[in-house]
């Protein structure tokens, strides 16, 4: 995505925008520091739920206070995105995971807590319960520096097995 983002000049920052514009129906000329100091009231009547006007307003914090680098964030190390991401209020370790590897396609992001991976964790190594986050971490560190490609595939093992229970049930009726 950040390849296609240069090849189009799309700076970052109005990637940003876009997506909260998409994500949260907001006005096409949405502006940090207009969300910023909007009152609730007006963010709730284009029908936010009280969580995201606080989410969106400290997404709008963080971006013109510079707390969220997003005019560099394409440049930081992997761990400098993941702190500034889950600084602000309501994006958490998965928001972050998924934006290096979606976003800035970064080569070795395994997000352990997203639970389609956690299930094909527990599904492929035959593992009595849902493995942990940490867990999760741990086996992924033998798929370095490929843990990206490991986290595709661990997806696309899920949308294979629907179809084979499926199956393996019709059989045994």
């Amino acid at each position: 995505m950040l390849h296609q983002l240069k090849r189009h000049r799309i700076p970052i920052k109005a990637f940003f925008r876009q997506s909260l514009v998409l994500t949260y129906a907001l006005p096409q000329d949405f502006n940090a520091s207009v969300r910023r100091d909007a009152d609730v009231a007006a963010l709730k009547s284009v029908g936010l739920s009280s969580a995201k006007t606080t989410y969106i307003r400290s997404l709008a914090e963080h971006v013109v206070s510079g707390a969220l680098d997003i005019d560099h964030i394409d440049t930081l190390p992997d761990d400098e995105v993941r702190r500034q991401i889950t600084s602000v209020k309501g994006l958490g370790p998965w928001t972050a995971d998924m934006f290096l590897l979606i976003h800035l396609q970064r080569p070795d992001v395994l997000s352990g807590g997203d639970l389609g991976i956690r299930q094909a964790v527990q599904r492929l190594y035959k593992l009595d319960h849902l493995p942990s986050v940490k867990e999760v971490d741990e086996i992924g560190l033998k798929w370095r520096p490929h843990r990206s490609l490991a986290g595709f595939y661990l997806w696309a093992s899920n949308r294979t097995v629907p179809a084979a229970r499926a199956t393996a049930k019709s059989r045994g009726r």
